[in-house]
């Protein structure tokens, strides 16, 4: 009696040998005058924003180790 190879082999198993390759012509702006800047944000735009997050967090944003602070409720001792 024969046994039959129930495995497939690696090549055949593979997806990714199956799908096409991407293409790699990217359609890139022409870099003649291309420069990278921060958006423009009108002054009072700015101060509207501070004030909002001022009223959000009256007390100033939380740094990391206070957040985590808050989120221990035990002091673990070794």
């Amino acid at each position: 009696m024969e046994h039959a190879n129930y495995m497939k082999p690696s090549s055949a198993s593979s997806a990714i040998r199956d799908t096409a390759r991407p293409s790699l012509d990217f359609d890139l702006p022409d870099p003649e005058g291309f420069t990278s800047l921060p958006t423009w944000v009108s002054l009072e735009r700015m101060m509207k924003g501070i004030r909002e997050m001022r009223a959000w967090f009256p007390d100033g944003i939380p740094t990391a180790e206070e957040r985590w602070q808050a989120k221990t409720t035990q002091e673990f001792k070794l």
